[in-house]
């Protein structure tokens, strides 16, 4: 459960791979919601845009989160 829980988190928040890689890509092909976000925050100086973006990152994985845990249950019986 906890290494589940873990690789979503890491998966939903890959950032450094697409800075480096494409920075975005063509058109934005490749961006991410934490790119997303460092592009607000750090380069278009929306800072309470991107804080609304991380809020609402960190509630959508707090459902995921939730909701692996119920499934978790719901397999231990």
């Amino acid at each position: 459960f906890f290494i589940l829980v873990t690789n979503l988190i890491g998966t939903i928040q890959v950032f450094d791979q697409i800075y480096v890689m494409t920075n975005g890509g063509p058109a934005n092909a490749t961006t991410t919601v934490v790119h997303q976000i460092y592009l607000r925050a750090f380069q278009q100086f929306q800072m309470g845009y991107a804080s609304a973006m991380a809020f609402c990152l960190s509630l959508i994985i707090f459902a995921l989160t939730l909701v692996n845990f119920r499934l978790r249950k719901a397999v231990d019986y």
